[in-house]
């Protein structure tokens, strides 16, 4: 009995330290509530809506969103949404729940709800839905690794990755592809 007893004494002497540790600490959904220290924004809008013109006064993008904060050289959207128009007619609506772009305006991140609309000159759309995307805004270029699902009148796709060119209108489609194709073009 008294070995037993010498080492629950033990045990306990061990744990007493780390357990008291541990309590004093913040619990996880306290954690997840602590905001970055205000020192590390530069800047921050909210309600944004940046719109860009041609030379001719006619629009050639827009950007909006919820939220904007700038760190180190790189911008995170909260619920950002991009227009690009071209002179032929076509238009590309691009919207996700968060997102990032460096200061460069060379590479944006989509994150979480991430759809793409093109309207063509002709008329038709065409959707992307994925979770996570990569557009190269001066490139005019498309990339992700996750799953997709691609919609076009009387097509849809899904795979696993894609890039996309969207000057020549070129998709690859990297993997795991099915499709679906309906003779009954409806949108």
């Amino acid at each position: 009995m008294g070995r037993t007893r010498f080492r629950l004494l033990l045990a306990a002497l061990l744990l007493i330290p780390f357990l008291l540790y541990w309590g004093a600490g913040n619990t996880p959904s306290e954690r997840s509530r602590v905001q970055p220290p205000e020192t590390e924004i530069d800047s921050f809008m909210t309600g944004l809506k940046i719109t860009e013109y041609s030379t001719q006064g006619d629009i050639l993008q827009q950007i909006q969103a919820s939220h904007l904060e700038h760190r180190q050289g790189i911008n995170y959207f909260t619920l950002p949404v991009l227009e690009q128009h071209s002179a032929n007619g076509s238009q590309n609506r691009l919207e996700a729940d968060r997102g990032q772009i460096d200061d460069g305006q060379q590479r944006m991140d989509l994150y979480d709800n991430v759809i793409l609309q093109r309207r063509l000159s002709d008329g038709s759309r065409q959707q992307l839905y994925t979770e996570q995307l990569s557009w190269f805004p001066q490139q005019k270029l498309l990339h992700t690794r996750t799953d997709i699902i691609f919609n076009m009148p009387g097509h849809q796709i899904r795979a696993a990755g894609l890039k996309a060119d969207l000057n020549t209108g070129r998709i690859d489609l990297l993997s795991g592809v099915k499709g679906l194709h309906n003779n009954d073009k409806q949108d």
